[in-house]
């Protein structure tokens, strides 16, 4: 192939490439500003129009309450009458007579918080991030930590200068293990 056919090849896809960009753009502009043909679908109703007392999960759609209850329920390893009143087999979900429905809107509050301000929005913190399935907080450190035992000193080493470590010794023990005995010992060494 001739520089000069390379070079109208080349022209010529430049041009179909922005020419077809052209096309696309304004077709979707253009689809934007017409008035839709289509009736709009009336929106979902939001749970504070269906049901009594919502003070935190306002806007939620009705479709999305019982999905969020469950995971709630299932993040704290609890059922409904954890913080709904049962009385007799009628449910007053709209009742504030249980502590635990306060904590919980004071907890979704906290949650949604930590999401908008660190998170952007995303949701990722959730009950189950401190709960994991237990109505009592599961913490992953138990404070304050055990301080780590000390160094034992050895003598400096006559051969290097430097300080030995104890005979049969490979690696630090953690402080909270067992020593090990004899016995273990014993059967490390019929292992071998």
């Amino acid at each position: 192939m001739s520089r000069r056919s390379w070079n109208f090849a080349r022209f010529t896809v430049v041009f179909l490439s922005i020419a077809c960009v052209l096309v696309v753009v304004l077709n979707h502009s253009s689809a934007q500003n017409t008035p839709s043909t289509q009736t709009a679908t009336p929106a979902e109703p939001t749970v504070e129009q269906n049901h009594k007392n919502i003070q935190v999960l306002k806007g939620l759609p009705e479709s999305q309450l019982i999905p969020v209850m469950n995971f709630m329920a299932t993040s704290l390893g609890v059922r409904c009458n954890y913080c709904h009143v049962n009385k007799d087999g009628n449910w007053d979900y709209a009742s504030d007579e249980k502590g635990e429905k306060k904590s919980a809107r004071e907890m979704i509050t906290m949650v949604t918080g930590i999401n908008k301000n660190s998170f952007r929005g995303n949701p990722e913190v959730s009950c189950y991030t401190c709960h994991r399935g237990r109505s009592s907080v599961q913490h992953t450190l138990a404070f304050p930590l055990p301080s780590p035992e000390p160094r034992p000193s050895a003598a400096p080493s006559p051969a290097t200068g430097t300080a030995a470590s104890p005979p049969g010794r490979h690696r630090r023990r953690h402080p909270g293990w067992p020593a090990p005995g004899r016995a273990a010992w014993a059967a490390a060494r019929a292992r071998r």
